[in-house]
């Protein structure tokens, strides 16, 4: 039996649930499953991830020598993922918290809805330009060295990420219209054992017109998909390149051949490793929502059963949220010199350790390797500040959520 909707004031409709089923209660509330799956794991997400990137914006700032062109970029991925955390991860625990029920918007209304479907959408649309800005950064490092260098300027960073941020404003506000009409609904639950504790209102959040959720899913699918081709290609053509060099400083026979290998290995271990995590967390949600548009509009079910399908589509969610929590442990697992950093800054140990791990940070000899191959690694900040050190390549970024799903639109 469904739920039976009545216009009444003060409420803009009126939700009669003390006949529902099981299935019809499931959308008003959270049940077990969706507890243990969402916010459990949100809340473990959520910490390992302001931890982690909020310890990798204190290296930055406190270590000199990471003060580079490659670490901009990545302060400003940290700061995207930040707000997909802070969407996806804090807002839907504070919701659960206080309020016991899915609910959007409940106390702002319209704005509401339209603030927070922009917002959560800007940190993913934002990161995804930044890994393709920062794969083409490092495809013109490695393949194109004495180009690169006469264009990897402070300047020209920052206007690029200022055009990164740019897009993601954009690409968020072609959100506003799928979830900018609010409707608060009062509920007159079942009597009795756990439904005596719930609020008796809830908001919700829809599109202006029923064709906007099919425009943003198409618009959502773009640059991933088109980010997915793009990276694929450089880091093809990358590894192909670090490879050559790398036969090559072998034969030299060496300690600046040897060093080279050492550089080169961590480099393709980067790239690698953060090209792995970065389409394995994103790509499960981008197909899923795509096969549940295409079901849609073709009236045909994706899933027979509904709870099967809450848990596959949250479960693609949280991969995504994921992303945004790992990037400072892939940092520190595939790159020695962030693992150096992060000993220097946070490390337990005597001073003499410390500043063991602040001399190594930049090796004796690395200056002369990057002076000899600035596609490999970056020079560090000369006087002048125009220049960068650290041969890490990043590729990572991240989307967002809505606690509530549309059965034609998969929000993040």
């Amino acid at each position: 039996m469904g739920a039976n909707v009545q216009t009444i004031s003060p409420c803009d409709a009126h939700v009669n649930l003390t006949d529902a089923d099981e299935e019809t209660l499931s959308q008003w509330m959270y049940s077990d499953t969706r507890i243990q799956i969402s916010i459990a794991s949100r809340s473990i997400i959520l910490v390992v991830g302001v931890v982690g990137n909020g310890a990798f914006l204190i290296v930055i700032a406190r270590v000199r020598s990471m003060h580079t062109l490659v670490n901009f970029y990545l302060v400003n991925l940290a700061l995207a993922d930040g707000l997909v955390l802070l969407q996806h991860a804090a807002v839907p625990i504070i919701n659960y918290s206080l309020l016991g029920i899915p609910s959007d918007g409940n106390l702002l209304g319209s704005p509401g809805c339209m603030v927070t479907q922009f917002f959560n959408y800007l940190g993913y649309f934002t990161s995804i330009f930044l890994v393709c800005l920062m794969s083409t950064e490092r495809y013109l490092a490695v393949c194109h060295p004495l180009r690169h260098l006469s264009i990897n300027t402070k300047s020209r960073a920052s206007k690029l990420v200022a055009c990164a941020w740019a897009l993601g404003i954009l690409l968020s506000a072609c959100a506003i219209p799928v979830n900018a009409v609010y409707t608060k609904y009062c509920i007159q639950w079942p009597e009795g054992g756990r439904y005596d504790s719930l609020p008796t209102s809830a908001g919700r959040c829809a599109p202006t017109v029923d064709w906007a959720s099919y425009a943003f899913d198409t618009i959502h699918a773009v640059p991933f998909f088109s980010a997915l081709v793009c990276n694929a290609l450089f880091f093809i053509k990358i590894v192909r390149n670090l490879r050559r060099r790398q036969a090559i400083d072998r034969g030299r026979g060496s300690l600046q051949g040897r060093r080279m290998v050492h550089i080169t290995h961590q480099v393709t271990k980067m790239l690698a490793a953060n090209a792995v995590v970065f389409f394995i967390c994103h790509a499960p949600f981008q197909f899923l929502s795509l096969c549940i548009l295409v079901s849609t509009l073709a009236s045909l079910p994706l899933f027979a059963d509904p709870v099967v399908q809450g848990i596959v589509v949250t479960t693609s969610r949280i991969l995504v949220y994921v992303n945004s929590a790992i990037n400072p442990i892939i940092y520190n697992a595939t790159n020695s010199r962030y693992r150096r950093a992060f000993i220097r800054v946070f490390a337990c140990s005597s001073p003499a350790r410390r500043e063991a791990a602040h001399s190594t940070i930049m090796a004796p000899g690395d200056a002369t390797i990057v002076a000899t191959d600035r596609s490999v690694e970056d020079r560090l900040d000369d006087d002048k500040g125009g220049q960068t050190s650290n041969g890490s390549l990043l590729l990572n970024g991240t989307p967002s959520d809505g606690v509530s799903q549309r059965s034609h639109h998969t929000k993040l």
